[in-house]
């Protein structure tokens, strides 16, 4: 698992430096502090953030939800699209899954 965001920190890197970003822009687009953006661009971070995901998702020219559920929705929608084989009915069972959690968590809630 600590491979898998590694190589996305790297893309991240990469990326910056592509489209020639500097960490004062990153932190001003953002709203993350420039200390921590030059700790996770040099490769220091010890587990994956909700930072990283906002570097990343910006990097990649994703519009930026800085709210906390935006940042859960969008892990979620990345998951699903992550498991989906690419069928209909597969998609139809993810969704039928993820109903099924949401009903849960609301139940937590109350």
């Amino acid at each position: 698992m600590k491979e898998a965001w590694q190589r996305e920190i790297s893309e991240l890197a990469r990326l910056v430096a592509q489209r020639r970003f500097t960490q004062r822009q990153l932190a001003e687009e953002t709203g993350i502090d420039q200390s921590q953006i030059s700790r996770i661009l040099a490769g220091r971070a010890v587990r994956y953030s909700k930072n990283i995901a906002t570097l990343c998702a910006f990097a990649q020219g994703k519009r930026l939800q800085k709210s906390r559920n935006s940042i859960d929705k969008q892990r979620v929608e990345k998951a699903a699209l992550d498991l989906w084989d690419g069928t209909p009915a597969h998609a139809v069972s993810i969704v039928k899954a993820l109903q099924a959690i949401a009903q849960l968590d609301r139940g937590r809630s109350k």
